[in-house]
């Protein structure tokens, strides 16, 4: 989690919010901070509530976590609920302004990253006169690149490849291939995220196969029927 200019909200310096530095302060001095400091988080989250990041989990986390004073017992949970908001204030992605700045940054370095790639094995094969252009139509036609629209689904596969501790195999560029697959063949993305692992092992076998010339009414049930799964 970075730290921002968004630790300016914070009174005293970032580390004395720690738990282990506010044992030292009066607990009634750590019980208005932390009243002050939850009443800012709650503001932030409204209005990410209001945007498009409204179905986030992290927000409903946030709101429960982020009890009211009356519901905490002990001064140690007081203490460690100081340290929680404060550490997400000081966050980036704790405003509307820093969720959209870390998107904006993540698009544009994944994208160079993959234009680079794509340049220099293009390059390589018709030199770079040739893969200059070659990548400015590849750029302007938006083909395997990251945008506002897939960039949710970006992280949640991200997030999916780390919890199947894939994330050292599948580099970024290997995980917008994997999400082109899925588009192109239209399935549904939380049927993807239920039989992840089915999809991953056979969907080199996916790329390849091509789509049956008949009209179907659901255009992925042939693609599902391939991955051996059934959609409940």
């Amino acid at each position: 989690m970075s730290l921002w200019k968004n630790s300016r909200v914070l009174k005293w310096g970032y580390l004395e919010y720690m738990a282990y530095y506010t044992v030292h302060r009066d607990i009634k001095e750590v019980r208005s901070e932390y009243s002050r400091l939850r009443k800012i988080a709650r503001r932030r989250l409204a209005q990410i509530e209001k945007s498009e990041y409204k179905n986030e989990p992290f927000i409903q986390r946030r709101k429960e976590s982020f009890v009211k004073i009356s519901d905490i017992t002990t001064n140690g949970q007081l203490r460690r609920k100081l340290q929680e908001v404060a550490l997400f204030l000081s966050a980036e992605t704790s405003t509307l302004t820093g969720l959209r700045a870390r998107d904006k940054e993540t698009i544009n370095s994944v994208n160079q990253m993959l234009y680079r790639n794509y340049y220099e094995s293009y390059a390589d094969k018709y030199g770079e006169e040739r893969a200059e252009h070659a990548g400015f139509k590849r750029i302007t036609n938006g083909k395997f690149l990251l945008n506002k629209s897939n960039i949710k689904q970006f992280y949640e596969f991200m997030d999916l490849l780390r919890t199947k501790k894939l994330d050292s195999i599948y580099d970024s560029e290997r995980v917008l291939e994997l999400m082109e697959q899925i588009e192109k063949k239209e399935i549904n993305s939380d049927l993807i995220t239920q039989y992840f692992d089915d999809f991953i092992v056979k969907e080199e076998q996916l790329a390849k196969t091509r789509k049956p010339s008949k009209n179907l009414k659901d255009s992925s049930k042939y693609w599902i029927q391939k991955l051996g799964i059934e959609a409940e």
